[in-house]
């Protein structure tokens, strides 16, 4: 019988409970019939009160499943099941866990987010990480690639530099010949002008012989003024190719001068910029080498501070003190060089431990005798065979 003939079955028998009260007060002999139909009320109710218990069951463990759809359903039927105000406390009791226990799956599924966004934050990391590196090294070979073609552009300055200097040169030899030309066809040309007046001054000499007497003399006086014309003339062309040629060589030697100074700041400046860029390229080297170096240190200490391996012994001769010996990995301790170690000692059980922090430690061994041996202290309450030394960090001597 299911609970909803139940239902049924029980409004009826309350109806005939109560037609079978009125009838036991008017028939008394009818009594026990009225007490049957009450026995049987108080069944449908332990019925009903079973029913009620296997759904709230049924909802617990769809609790522990997390099968919220079933959880509902069952807590539904135990509603319709509940008559009374302890069965009502119970179903709103379970409900609660109910809701308590999907609250927590909620925020399990939140932390679940929270992580996945962590890794993959953290991945996101790596991969700059990697392409930090990736530009260190693209930087790294520009700077090579700067450098030669510096040196390039310096062999073709230096090439450049030369063919203007041999250039220099000819056009210096050039000007001379061609000032020496000049001097050589100004004198030829003046030699001849010199033997023409001459001949000139010849035949007018010999024609105004032929003249009269009587103005000899005046021939006389204008070939004296005619010469003394020729010589101050001859006195200016000669001041005049003087003036020319010292003015042409002042200008020559303004030009190469000019030149000079040109040339001289030109190869000042590249000279400057020569030293420049080698002072960037020095630096720029030193801080790669600066890098590469504290980067091989970190890699040294970590690989230190994972590959020490401690423990704790009782030497001879040591009064029952416990030391502290060890090893480390002596290819990475040789690229830091002196290295402070600290460590803990735990008994079992003992999440605190001892610390304690062994300066200059070597690590060569892990006995009494070749190693270093640092004392434990306070001595630890358990065996020494019990103690666990553990590496709490490695770092360079002094930092």
């Amino acid at each position: 019988m299911n609970g909803r003939n139940r239902r049924v079955l029980r409004g009826a028998t309350a109806v005939l409970m109560v037609w079978a009260c009125t009838w036991t007060l008017l028939m008394p002999a009818h009594a026990q019939s009225a007490l049957d139909l009450l026995n049987m009320t108080e069944k449908l109710d332990k019925l009903d009160r079973a029913d009620m218990s296997a759904h709230i069951e049924e909802a617990q463990r769809c609790i522990q499943r997390r099968n919220w759809s079933c959880v509902n359903s069952a807590l539904a039927k135990a509603e319709r099941l509940a008559s009374v105000r302890e069965d009502r406390d119970l179903v709103a009791s379970v409900r609660q866990r109910a809701d308590l226990e999907l609250a927590q799956q909620r925020e399990e599924e939140r932390r679940e987010r929270e992580a996945e966004e962590e890794r993959r934050e953290a991945a996101e990391r790596e991969r700059r990480q990697i392409r930090r590196e990736q530009l260190a090294q693209e930087q790294r070979r520009d700077a090579q690639r700067r450098a030669e073609r510096q040196r390039e552009r310096d062999r073709q300055d230096a090439e450049a530099r030369a063919r203007r200097e041999k250039l220099d040169r000819d056009n210096l030899q050039r000007l001379a010949d061609h000032q020496r030309r000049v001097r050589e066809m100004t004198l030829a040309s003046q030699e001849r002008q010199r033997q023409q007046a001459a001949a000139e001054l010849e035949r007018q000499r010999k024609h105004l012989e032929s003249r009269q007497v009587a103005s000899a003399q005046a021939d006389k006086d204008r070939q004296a003024r005619r010469e003394a014309e020729q010589r101050e003339e001859e006195r200016r062309r000669k001041e005049e190719d003087a003036r020319r040629e010292r003015e042409e060589r002042e200008r020559e030697q303004a030009r190469l001068a000019e030149e000079r100074r040109l040339a001289a700041e030109r190869e000042r400046e590249q000279l400057q910029a020569k030293r420049e860029q080698e002072r960037r390229d020095r630096e720029e080297q030193a801080r790669a080498q600066r890098e590469a170096k504290e980067r091989e240190q970190r890699d040294a200490l970590d690989a230190l501070r994972t590959g020490t391996r401690l423990a704790a012994r009782r030497c001879p001769g040591g009064e029952g003190k416990y030391y502290m010996v060890g090893v480390v990995p002596q290819s990475a301790k040789n690229k830091v060089g002196c290295i402070d170690v600290s460590y803990s000692a735990h008994c079992p059980g003992d999440a605190r431990g001892i610390t304690g922090l062994a300066r200059n430690f070597v690590g060569a061994s892990g006995d009494c005798f070749l190693g270093d041996t640092v004392t434990i202290s306070p001595t630890p309450s358990c065996p020494v065979e019990q103690v666990r030394v553990e590496v709490r960090d490695v770092r360079a001597c002094g930092r």
